[in-house]
């Protein structure tokens, strides 16, 4: 009789990837977009977009609150690192970490370069003297290496130097290294020294009462001129937030305001309404709020 074969394929069950640290610390749950519109005209220059986001099940907020938003880096940010480190866009890495250290970003599992760089890391904050002083240590080239330790030194030439090359140019960690190609950082370095992405705050321009299960946000589209000369600088999240479409999702949650910057209990107290530094945007909220008051009879 013909002995069976063994079975071509075997098949291994493996555990979820670690959910991102990022999204775990902030408490933030998917939400889907509902509408995402623009407010400029459209010979202006410059974008606010109006978004509204649809609440999950129990969510809930007063007027003046925030949502608090998790960005992601856009693609052609991401590319310039992968360029530079010489990863192909959809190249695949898995990281291990340094025994008895407590690691960050997630070990033992595979994880496209892309998502690591797009969903993990801050990659446009301003280059800190420690982080020059780390690729200062990671530089044979004896023309690079002095010009890095000029910027990370801790005299008073250093400091006006870090303070007009790159403090004030907003240079970033991939500017300086892009500046100079010398500079032997190794990617794992990179990933060590850059910070971990940070939920961006945005208050809530609308009314529970207006608006059930749902609340908007009024977005400045950040865009202009980079200060290092480098083509175009764009903010991270409110540019991911600008290009999402409805029906989208986002990890998001809502964060209560301070008890100061509350509307009065009593509806019948006016208030004079002074932005301190948020725009517009809870003013519509309050607004909302009142004029729905107003609709049920107070």
């Amino acid at each position: 009789q013909a002995q069976k074969a063994d079975p071509l394929y075997a098949v291994e069950t493996l555990p979820p990837m670690s959910a991102n640290p990022v999204i775990a610390a902030s408490g933030a749950t998917a939400m889907s977009v509902a509408a995402n519109r623009e407010l400029q005209q459209a010979n202006s220059d410059r974008s606010t977009r109006h978004i509204e986001i649809a609440l999950p099940a129990g969510a809930n907020y007063r007027p003046g609150d925030h949502l608090s938003v998790i960005g992601r880096n856009s693609d052609k940010l991401c590319a310039r690192v992968e360029q530079h480190f010489g990863f192909a866009p959809n190249a695949m890495i898995r990281l291990s970490a340094a025994q008895g250290r407590r690691a960050t970003l997630p070990v033992g599992e595979p994880i496209v370069v892309r998502q690591l760089l797009r969903d993990y890391l801050e990659l446009q904050t301003v280059a800190t003297r420690k982080q020059i002083q780390t690729m200062a240590e990671h530089t044979r080239c004896p023309h690079t290496r002095p010009k890095l330790i000029a910027l990370a030194g801790e005299d008073g030439a250093a400091d006006d130097a870090y303070r007009r090359d790159v403090w004030s140019k907003r240079r970033s960690v991939i500017d300086l290294l892009e500046d100079h190609p010398a500079c032997e950082l190794p990617f794992g370095v990179f990933l060590e020294m850059a910070p971990m992405m940070t939920p961006r705050y945005y208050s809530i321009s609308s009314s529970p009462r207006g608006a059930p299960g749902a609340c908007s946000i009024t977005v400045a589209v950040v865009k202009s001129p980079a200060k290092s000369g480098r083509g175009e600088f764009s903010g991270v999240c409110s540019t991911y937030l600008a290009n999402l479409p409805a029906g989208a999702s986002v990890q998001a949650s809502v964060r209560p305001t301070k008890a100061g910057f509350r509307l009065p209990d009593d509806p019948r107290k006016p208030i004079i309404m002074i932005g301190p530094g948020t725009g517009l945007a809870p003013f519509r909220g309050f607004l909302q709020e009142r004029a729905a008051m107003k609709a049920e009879g107070a």
